[in-house]
């Protein structure tokens, strides 16, 4: 179990376009979490979409440093687009499931891979206002083909970064791009490797995606970019994260929008519970 309120979520608005790393074809093109809709690519590495957002006030570190102090639960997300709806998506869970228990749940500012995140000062600045209880990374450089290799550089970094602060790592794998069903058995792989390296643990989101579709078909998962979560997709996953993280099962009352958009996030939550469980 990893336990240790929230506050308003920082805002970003970036955008770049897709470029190749060097020795890198356009078979196996890079695109950049600042991407606003990412190409569609025969061997993409990682993905992301951005939305713009509100503009509000950015707490102040001491803000920040004293929520986390405060906080029984503390968690920063590092990654892209990916990590955007999951600290609020995660506060709404916590408060439903333990209204009492305090949480700060922050990502950081800027989108990117792991490895241009462990060289931004900023959210190496996000780590040291801690003691977090949690970081958790996301973004880690994929080949969808195999065929090529991508350090993981970053991500140790950025662990060991998390460590000098008190934090556990939690890394979290993206689930398969849509008609490429067992494509994430190939990024957890990636993850499994950093994480016997680092001591992290790996959030099985590919897995309850992968098991949600088996078992409810008739649910879409998938923006229309076929790549990022739509808002029943984000649901799945941050229920993962949230067992993950608390050691409590998700499933109660989700948002209730109709009867059976309720019955299908209820289920969601057990079936995320089950493969937490389940998950060696």
């Amino acid at each position: 179990m990893l336990i240790k309120h929230s506050a308003l979520l920082l805002s970003i608005l970036a955008v770049t376009t897709a470029a190749c790393l060097p020795g890198c074809d356009q078979s196996d093109a890079v695109v950049t979490p600042e991407s606003p809709v990412a190409p569609r690519t025969p061997d993409q590495v990682t993905r992301s979409h951005s939305k713009p957002r509100n503009q509000t006030r950015r707490e102040t570190r001491e803000e920040l440093g004293q929520a986390i102090r405060d906080a029984e639960l503390s968690v920063l997300f590092i990654g892209n687009s990916h990590i955007v709806p999951m600290p609020n998506l995660l506060k709404s869970l916590s408060d439903r499931r333990s209204p009492e228990r305090k949480v700060v749940f922050r990502r950081v500012s800027r989108y990117g891979f792991l490895v241009d995140h462990a060289g931004y000062q900023p959210t190496l600045d996000m780590i040291a206002a801690g003691p977090w209880d949690v970081v958790v990374l996301q973004a880690q450089k994929y080949s969808t083909t195999g065929r090529y290799h991508y350090p993981c550089d970053g991500a140790l970094a950025l662990s060991e970064r998390a460590a000098d602060v008190g934090a556990k790592v939690v890394m979290f794998p993206e689930w398969s791009q849509q008609g490429n069903p067992d494509e994430y058995l190939r990024i957890n792989k990636v993850h499994q490797e950093i994480a016997e390296q680092t001591g992290a643990t790996v959030a099985p989101v590919g897995e309850a995606w992968h098991r949600a579709m088996q078992q409810l078909p008739q649910v879409n998962l998938y923006y229309v970019d076929g790549n990022h979560a739509n808002e029943t997709g984000n649901w799945l996953t941050a229920c993962v994260l949230y067992a993950v993280l608390t050691g409590e099962n998700p499933a109660g009352d989700p948002p209730v929008e109709s009867n059976e958009e309720a019955a299908i996030k209820s289920r969601l939550a057990e079936l995320a519970w089950e493969v937490v469980s389940q998950d060696p």
